[in-house]
Formats: structure tokens, sequence, C-alpha cells
């Protein structure tokens, strides 16, 4: 019984500074008083806007999975660097854009979804 307390305690302590303060290096879709401002507005409404990190430009040096973070009419702030931004919505094309998000800057898409042929999706 002792023996699972203290573990349990140990297993705390451990994960407490990691809970609070998180892991730096992990690029953060949304972060601090650093961050740049996105919104993203789209017609029609409720399009799921997904983001990736990147390293850099280029399309070799992506960093991870896309993450969705929020549906349309979105407000959100970004960690500064280059992005990956995606925006779906069913029956319609996705759009696909490659951002850079700067400290202090706000960024306004507004997209005018393209519906699909019938019968595409």
């Amino acid at each position: 019984m002792r023996r699972g307390r203290l573990i349990s305690r140990i297993l705390i302590a451990l994960l407490i500074p990691i809970l609070l303060c998180g892991c730096s290096r992990i690029p953060k879709p949304f972060g601090s008083q650093k961050a740049a401002t996105l919104r993203v507005v789209t017609s029609p409404s409720n399009a799921i806007v997904f983001l990736r990190a990147r390293a850099e430009r280029s399309n070799e040096h992506t960093l991870g999975e896309f993450w969705a973070v929020g549906t349309t009419p979105f407000d959100g702030r970004l960690e500064p660097g280059f992005w990956d931004m995606r925006v779906e919505a069913v029956g319609y094309e996705p759009v696909e854009i490659l951002m850079r998000a700067v400290r202090g800057r706000g960024q306004v898409y507004d997209l005018q979804l393209v519906s699909l042929p019938y019968g595409t999706r």
C-alpha cells in the first residue's frame, strides 16, 4: 500500500513541472504574448482550420501533423515562424496556405471556398 502511494507521489512530482511549464522546444499553435494573431473567415462558415508548424519555407522540413484548432470564423495566436494552414469544409475544395507568423502582427484570411462537383465528396 505504501509503495503504491510513494510511486504515485513521485510520478505527480515529476509531472507537475511538465504540466505547468510545458516543453518550450515543441512548437505550439497558441502561445504567449510574443505571438502573432490569426483570423480566418470563410464563406461558407464552419470550415475546419488545421495548422502545422514548419522549420522553414522548404516543403521538406515540416514539423509533425496538422492540428485541428477550430472552426471559422476563427481567432487564435501563433508562435512566430512558418506555418501551414489548411481549411476544409465538406463538399468544398480544401485550401492550403503557407504563412509566416511575425511577433506582434495580425493576419486576416477571408476565404471563399469553391464547391466540389456533385458526387465528388
